[in-house]
């Protein structure tokens, strides 16, 4: 009985309860007779009247089960001859309870020893051999109904003191650190405002987008890839996709067709080779088919975003072959998008340097095109919300601004963990095994703090940009952070109170089963001690 329980999952929980449960039934006489087998050991020396009959009873089993076994009172006796005699014999034989005193002496083999899986086991097979119905809570049937309601509160109760907030040490930890988190959601509006959080470009100040030095540094990178790799791979297609115009930097063609307008000098909001996410993808694949990809925006026209459903607008995206002879232009022929990619792919298979050109030719029109006047748009954006991305886009946001804006929101997000982090480590420091209990608990009253804290600042945060209006105030990063919190230390502190209930329930189980066997033991001994008081 000296080893340790080990920690069981949630089902292997409710096992070690079936098992108990089983055992229950196998020990239901013995619990029944607990008091009086107690009262009977004290009263021991006035009177043996009880321990005679019991005695009396057991002789009269022998004497019947002797005269079983073939040649037993000569000595010629075998010990397998006597095993089936008795396991014939008591089979047979009437019993007031569930289970007669012999199955409780046969199952005494499967007590726990505190080996779970294999008491689990023998329990299991035990059960299915009498034909047990395990259809209540097993835990039921080893505490009673009161007794597992009070446990179940004393559990409560001392998980929710030991891991509670109440003390000097932790209340001095969550006001420095709603302090902290407080002073950053105020000062954040500030120091945003400052590093330009989102503001527009002025157009003034981009260069045109067919200025000089963009069109020589384009040349110039297209010629250092060019020689780089011409010598060994030779020449090919793959050199003519560096220096012709890609096909979606072109709006002719789309004014003969009555649903689709790329709006002129907004053709980059949408055609998809532009977004600089999606580039990467149909901007490839165009370069390699000489197709143009446009995204919903421009097939959907005015019509109102709120009446068109998600899967409309992925649907209308629609590619077009472009031709470019006598000149870049998109006729109407439809391609699809599987066709578009299967294309790119038997492309990419002609030349081994025709998908590393396209890709870099892609790079090269994007990092061209970003500084310009016309900016490219927030990337994805169009897919979902053409509306707004043109909205934003016409307002002169675009790609360069979203991502200074991502800038500050990362670094709010990580002063929020930085703070975090300095105040759970320096809380951490005052943890003390004997006064605090195990190392989760702590962990937990840690986690209470930050969250406590995080969620003041935030809210703070909030309620400042509602009292002034201004949507650009809200600290996105603090909140994303605070929102993190709320999902993971939840998460933790339920997992952590599972484990703290279990713990206490297998402690009580462990008890319960110590106290059966021990009762069992001493009326064993007892047995053995006054077995020459009978004559056979």
């Amino acid at each position: 009985m000296g080893k340790k329980i080990p920690h069981l999952s949630k089902e292997s929980l409710y096992a070690l309860g079936e098992a108990g449960k089983a055992q229950q039934a196998q020990l239901n006489d013995l619990l029944g007779e607990k008091d009086e087998i107690e009262q009977g050991l004290i009263k021991l020396e006035d009177s043996q009247y009880d321990t005679y009959a019991d005695g009396k009873a057991i002789l009269d089993d022998l004497n019947e089960l002797l005269k079983m076994i073939p040649d037993a009172k000569a000595g010629g006796h075998n010990v397998h001859e006597i095993q089936s005699a008795m396991d014939d014999y008591f089979s047979t034989k009437e019993c007031d309870s569930s289970l007669s005193k012999y199955d409780i002496k046969k199952t005494r083999g499967i007590l726990t020893e505190n080996n779970w899986e294999t008491y689990y086991n023998n329990i299991q097979e035990y059960s299915t051999e009498k034909g047990f119905l395990n259809e209540e809570d097993p835990f039921l049937s080893m505490l009673s109904e009161r007794e597992y309601k009070e446990l179940s509160e004393s559990i409560n109760e001392e998980f929710s003191r030991k891991t509670s907030v109440k003390n000097k040490l932790d209340i001095s930890f969550l006001a420095i650190a709603i302090a902290l988190e407080v002073a950053k959601g105020l000062l954040y509006p500030v120091v945003a405002e400052q590093a330009g959080y989102g503001q527009s470009f002025d157009p003034a100040q981009r260069l045109d987008h067919n200025d000089k030095t963009i069109e020589e540094t384009h040349r110039q990178a297209n010629d250092a890839f060019r020689d780089k790799y011409a010598e060994k791979h030779g020449k090919g297609a793959w050199i003519e996709f560096l220096y012709r115009t890609v096909p979606y930097d072109t709006t002719v063609g789309t004014g003969l067709m009555d649903d689709v307008n790329l709006h002129g000098g907004a053709h980059r909001l949408y055609t998809l080779g532009h977004d600089p996410i999606l580039g990467w993808i149909f901007g490839t694949a165009n370069i390699l088919t000489d197709v143009i990809t446009i995204s919903s925006g421009a097939v959907v026209g005015n019509v109102s975003e709120s009446k068109i459903s998600e899967f409309a607008k992925l649907a209308s995206i629609r590619s077009y072959r472009v031709e470019r002879m006598p000149k870049l232009k998109i006729t109407s022929e439809r391609v699809s998008m599987p066709a578009m990619f299967k294309e790119s792919y038997e492309v990419a298979r002609q030349d081994p340097m025709n998908l590393p050109a396209a890709i870099f030719t892609v790079g090269q029109h994007l990092k061209s095109d970003v500084n310009t006047k016309m900016g490219l748009p927030v990337p994805i954006l169009e897919t979902f919300a053409p509306n707004y991305a043109s909205k934003l886009y016409t307002e002169h946001y675009d790609a360069l601004c979203f991502a200074r804006d991502v800038k500050i929101v990362g670094k709010s997000a990580t002063i929020s963990i930085l703070i975090d982090t300095i105040i759970g480590l320096v809380h951490g420091l005052y943890y003390n095994p004997q006064k605090d209990g195990s190392r989760d608990l702590f962990e937990v009253r840690t986690r209470k703090i930050l969250l406590v804290a995080n969620t003041i600042g935030t809210g703070s945060n909030l309620i400042f940009s509602c009292f002034t209006g201004n949507a650009k105030t809200v600290d996105i990063g603090g909140l994303l952070v605070t929102l993190t919190h709320v999902f993971s230390d939840t998460k933790f502190l339920l997992n952590v109170k599972k484990e703290f209930i279990e713990k206490k329930l297998y402690k009580k189980i462990e008890d319960e089963l110590k106290e059966l066997d021990h009762i069992e033991q001493e009326l064993l001994n007892y047995g053995e001690s006054h077995r020459g008081l009978y004559k056979i």
